[in-house]
């Protein structure tokens, strides 16, 4: 720290270097630097790293929760759908979910019984509907574009026929009864 004649001080860097004259110090070079503002600065990057550390430490801590809280749910997920499918799996009743294109979305496992008969088909889920059934009318297979199950997707109103007949892709013809309603998501 330097003082002023005034009595007031600064904060300084300094070299002193001695001034030599016939092997005797004689006296000596102070050459110095007011380091006030430089020093402010230093701490206010100093302030500002602290802070930074602590809203990463913070945002980290978030983070982690979040991830937490997620594998939580996907994990709660998973035991839901388990569970939906082990009481799909063991009704008597099919069920089929078919998209709007005529793809099968899902397939209980009596719908992949009654629909492949021995040869049980195990992945229905992605076939078009088509290719696994369709109704048959006045001895005439319906294909999906042209079926009462299009029309309920379309019109989103259910539908309901108890003498309809469905005919295989393994040539089976089965007659049935059968409900169809729109899933909305």
């Amino acid at each position: 720290m330097f003082w002023r004649s005034d009595d007031t001080s600064f904060l300084a860097e300094y070299l002193a270097a001695p001034i030599f004259e016939n092997d005797k110090v004689e006296g000596v070079v102070v050459v110095f630097r007011d380091v006030t503002l430089k020093l402010a600065f230093e701490r206010a990057v100093t302030d500002h790293q602290r802070l930074l550390e602590q809203q990463v430490e913070e945002r980290t801590a978030k983070l982690t929760e979040e991830v937490h809280e997620r594998i939580r749910t996907e994990s709660a997920l998973r035991d839901s759908q388990a569970r939906l499918k082990n009481i799909t799996d063991n009704l008597f009743e099919s069920i089929l979910v078919i998209s709007e294109s005529g793809h099968v979305i899902f397939a209980n496992q009596s719908a992949k019984k009654m629909l492949s008969g021995d040869g049980l088909v195990e992945e229905f889920e992605g076939c078009h509907a088509d290719d696994l059934f369709s109704l048959r009318r006045e001895g005439v297979d319906i294909p999906f574009e042209e079926s009462p199950w299009k029309m309920v997707i379309v019109q989103a109103e259910t539908l309901r026929d108890d003498d309809a007949v469905f005919m295989t892709a393994t040539g089976l013809t089965l007659s049935v009864a059968y409900a169809c309603s729109p899933l909305i998501e």
